[in-house]
């Protein structure tokens, strides 16, 4: 309840979409460029496979994304911490400063819809030869 249902009863929607963070600190850093791949809605709570085939510039990442998930991971452990900090889950990490210990603690007590990913594989590129 502290975080509302962000979804309207709507299913959820797995993103992938490739990204390029060039001109970042490092690779983890911010998205300057982002172009949508593939959706798909996630229908129900058992583990699937997906195989897309899909085109993605040199330089560009995958990223797998929660299209209508909750809001960004660290504003969620703060919403958490606060709202929800009478639930016995959370209560150890109330008074904690941010830190990955707080964020991973929170993020896993947490009960809510998440993505889990296991395993992605990238093929290519299949030419030729190396465009110029």
């Amino acid at each position: 309840k502290a975080l509302g249902d962000f979804r309207n009863g709507d299913p959820l929607v797995m993103e992938v979409a490739a990204v390029d963070r060039r001109g970042s600190v490092e690779s983890t850093g911010n998205v300057s460029k982002m172009t949508s791949l593939k959706r798909v809605e996630l229908t129900n709570e058992e583990p699937q496979w997906f195989e897309w085939d899909v085109y993605m510039e040199a330089g560009y990442e995958p990223e797998i994304r929660f299209r209508n998930g909750p809001m960004s991971a660290k504003r969620m452990v703060r919403l958490l911490t606060t709202k929800a900090a009478d639930k016995p889950e959370f209560k150890p990490f109330v008074g904690m400063k941010g830190s990955m210990e707080k964020g991973h603690g929170v993020l896993k007590a947490y009960k809510g819809p998440r993505l889990r990913v296991w395993e992605i594989e990238i093929e290519g590129p299949h030419l030729s030869s190396w465009p110029t």
